[in-house]
């Protein structure tokens, strides 16, 4: 993590732990919110991202403002607008920015910290988020630090479980779309993940043979299996030639996708895209040797990874317990 050059080092220290501490279960009204946070010495470090700002306040740099920041704006961090808090000398500023140019913009997160990070800067950063159950992910341009202030066993967050399911819902996608729709989907399933409370998703090849076997053999005790699957290859390709009322499908297919993930039951996708079904309620099937933990859900992907239909499954539990299986 870079320090800040100035002489109220000390007073940012304590206002980085402040927001820590409150955005690791923050609410507001009785409803979860998940605001990402910015702070910066030098609002020209986001210049290369094409910022959209929404000024909100100019301060004193105090200890106290900190939080007060979160609170102000965290209601409206929502849809790729983060929360910035510039710092300089004995002031500082904040509000709201996003980086949203189309649907497959690259998040502020990815283009300031994480894989599309500069490689050098002479700027000090720190983002924060929430990426678990009271669990805070703290991280400048050269080192990320995990945040537990839970009693839960640490788990490993290398493992970037949403990043493995992009890959696998993308795996036959065409060759010039698949970065595009991998950071689409991406954006899309980590901001439904945020709100919903638990979720299974898996994974099957994208055959018309495949999908026929799927629907005749596989044990379930209700769901939806759509008459016309959602293809999101296509309807992002259609954006891509610039026609305004494919992004407005695009969009709309989107919330409907969303609330299926957030339905009970698994959401069935193939790796083309396509989103095939929701509800799905598996039958059980469970085997001796299986570690069982948790409650119906956890029965579910246990049963989606020995049912053999599935090439990967994704589960996340209430508390924000992430887990996936690939077929071998």
């Amino acid at each position: 993590m870079e320090d800040f050059r100035n002489p109220q080092i000390a007073i940012v220290k304590e206002g980085i732990l402040d927001i820590i501490n409150l955005i690791a279960d923050y609410y507001e009204e009785g409803k979860p919110l998940f605001p990402e946070v910015i702070i910066i010495n030098d609002i020209d470090f986001l210049d290369s991202i094409i910022p959209k700002f929404l000024p909100v306040k100019t301060h004193i740099l105090t200890k106290e403002e900190f939080p007060l920041a979160v609170k102000l704006c965290a209601p409206l961090a929502t849809h790729g607008w983060i929360i910035y808090i510039e710092v300089k000398e004995n002031s500082m500023k904040y509000g709201m920015v996003t980086a949203e140019v189309d649907e497959t913009s690259p998040s502020i997160h990815s283009q300031t910290v994480g894989w599309l990070k500069p490689t050098e800067t002479e700027y000090s950063v720190a983002y924060i988020r929430n990426i678990g159950k009271k669990v805070v992910e703290l991280s400048g341009v050269k080192t990320t630090r995990i945040i537990s202030l839970n009693l839960d066993e640490t788990r490993d967050y290398s493992q970037n479980e949403l990043s493995q399911l992009c890959i696998a819902i993308t795996q036959n996608c065409d060759d010039h779309l698949i970065e595009k729709l991998k950071t689409y989907f991406e954006k899309l399933i980590d901001e439904t993940l945020k709100v919903g409370h638990g979720n299974l998703i898996g994974v099957i090849k994208d055959t018309e043979d495949n999908i026929e076997k799927i629907k005749s053999e596989l044990k379930v005790n209700g769901g939806i299996y759509l008459e016309n699957p959602i293809d999101f290859q296509y309807l992002l390709s259609q954006t891509q030639e610039g026609d305004s009322q494919s992004s407005v499908a695009l969009r709309s297919y989107a919330y409907l996708f969303q609330a299926m993930l957030n339905h009970d039951g698994i959401t069935i996708m193939t790796n083309k895209g396509r989103v095939l079904g929701y509800h799905m309620l598996i039958a059980d099937d469970i085997r001796d040797e299986d570690k069982l933990t948790g409650g119906a859900r956890s029965k579910a992907f246990l049963s989606m990874n020995n049912c053999s239909h599935f090439e990967f499954c994704f589960y996340k539990s209430q508390d924000g317990n992430l887990k996936i299986w690939k077929k071998k």
